[in-house]
């Protein structure tokens, strides 16, 4: 399997993405930019958080531990 290239951007986010290793993040997306809005310990908390900063639009993702792999999934093609 060939090893996936990260651009700098996508390298800069996945090293955010790992100070909140087990928490929920809330993300905002503006076009390709991504930043995290809020966090905690529940999807509620996270919300709540970045809904205090006035976000209100966001994507919420549970950051998984980093001794675990992630594969996402978005569909299974056929």
């Amino acid at each position: 399997m060939p090893e996936v290239e990260w651009s700098e951007k996508e390298r800069a986010f996945a090293e955010e993405l790992s100070k909140y290793e087990q928490q929920w993040v809330a993300i905002l997306r503006s076009g390709e930019e991504e930043t995290i809005v809020g966090n905690g310990k529940s999807i509620r908390e996270a919300r709540l958080v970045a809904e205090g900063k006035g976000f209100k639009e966001v994507v919420f993702l549970k950051v998984p531990s980093s001794h675990v792999a992630f594969i996402p999934s978005a569909g299974l093609l056929l």
